[in-house]
């Protein structure tokens, strides 16, 4: 079984942060009920559109992202990581 920590990644950010800024939904994506799953090692994941959203970057990682296993750059509101070890 695959047990991974993920990540969305997005770029629109403000430098005038005060530190108590409650962060929105960009930064914590709802992911649609049991679109994700491990088989393999394959992860697949689905999230809903974020309304204006360019695009997304999913990470794996095993600890604080300070170490990015992979990364899937899309367009789109799915990914899948293959080949995993």
């Amino acid at each position: 079984m695959l047990i991974a920590g993920f990540s969305f990644v997005f770029t629109a950010c403000s430098d005038d942060d005060d530190g108590n800024v409650v962060p929105n939904r960009l930064f914590r994506p709802l992911f649609v009920n049991d679109s994700i799953y491990a088989h393999n090692n394959s992860l697949h994941i689905v999230w809903y559109d974020i309304k204006d959203a360019r695009g997304y970057l999913a990470e794996i990682s095993l600890d604080d992202f300070t170490t990015v296993l992979e990364s899937v750059e899309t367009t789109g509101t799915v990914a899948d990581f293959r080949g995993l070890e």
